[in-house]
């Protein structure tokens, strides 16, 4: 379990002051954002999508306070792969200058399990555990909303928050870091797969 008690005297740099607010934005497509798990023929079986305010998909995911992070988890297997669950966390974190950190946030949303049933089937469909080999092209969409607050460990006492941006300076003394996983678990004995990759939360 990590260690929540924040150094007393690193101040709450992280957090913004009372009453702002983001600045107004134009609205525009949103830019996707991939991220790919290649085979051992550099060919793309899992891909990551992410749609964001970013300008481009060369930036971090840019998402804004108020906003869900939405995107897809997609598969194109040439072969059946057994796979026992799909799932996708968005976590944020302080780190200090001590390497500790402080993890304020973490949503886990379980995609697909093989309790859910084949994946092939059309949605709303139920059925027995799945109990093959998943093959083909599957997807999944996900939508993760954050919290406008969060609860943080601060000079011997634990108060709210307004959920921080990310934030990273040269020299600084603590930053503030969020990522977006994505795991997908096997069965016993065989190797599973994660992908973390950062992304900027709250960006101006």
């Amino acid at each position: 379990m990590e260690d929540t008690n924040i150094n007393p005297s690193v101040p709450p740099a992280y957090s913004p002051p009372e009453n702002s607010q983001a600045p107004p934005r134009a609205p525009r497509e949103p830019t996707i954002h991939l991220y790919e798990l290649r085979d051992s023929k550099s060919r793309p079986w899992a891909v990551l999508k992410v749609a964001s305010n970013a300008a481009s998909s060369a930036q971090l995911p840019h998402v804004y306070e108020g906003e869900s992070i939405v995107g897809s988890v997609n598969l194109d297997l040439e072969k059946g792969v057994q796979i026992k669950s799909i799932s996708i966390t968005v976590s944020g974190a302080i780190i200090t200058t001590n390497n500790s950190v402080h993890t304020f946030v973490c949503i886990t949303k379980e995609l697909w399990s093989t309790a859910f049933g084949d994946p092939a089937a059309p949605p709303m469909t139920t059925g027995s555990p799945f109990k093959g080999k998943i093959q083909g092209q599957l997807s999944w969409p996900f939508s993760i909303s954050l919290p406008a607050e969060v609860d943080i460990s601060f000079q011997r006492s634990t108060r709210p928050f307004k959920l921080p941006a990310s934030f990273y300076a040269r020299g600084a003394r603590v930053t503030v870091h969020y990522r977006i996983n994505v795991a997908i678990i096997r069965g016993r004995f065989q190797t599973d797969y994660k992908s973390a990759q950062s992304i900027g939360e709250n960006c101006t």
